[in-house]
C-alpha cells in the first residue's frame, strides 16, 4: 500500500527536480519495478522464513513453563 502512494509521488517529484536541469533526461519506469520487485522478494522471504521457524517449532516447548 504504501507503494502504491509513494511511487507516483517520487516520480512526481523527481520529474519536477529534473526539469530544472539544462540537459533534461526523461524517466523510465523500469527502476521503479525493479526496486518494488527486490523489495517484494525479501518480504516475502523474510515472512515464509519466519512461517517456516514458527510451523517447524515444537509446542510442547513454547507451552512449558520454566
Amino acid at each position: 500500500m504504501a507503494n502504491l502512494i509513494a511511487w507516483p509521488l517520487a516520480y512526481a517529484v523527481t520529474n519536477k527536480w529534473l526539469e530544472s536541469y539544462a540537459y533534461r533526461i526523461t524517466q523510465n519506469i523500469a527502476p521503479y519495478l525493479f526496486v518494488g520487485a527486490v523489495i517484494f522478494f525479501i518480504a516475502f522471504g523474510l515472512i515464509a522464513l519466519q512461517c517456516l521457524k514458527t510451523a517447524m517449532a515444537n509446542p510442547v516447548k513454547s507451552l512449558r513453563a520454566d
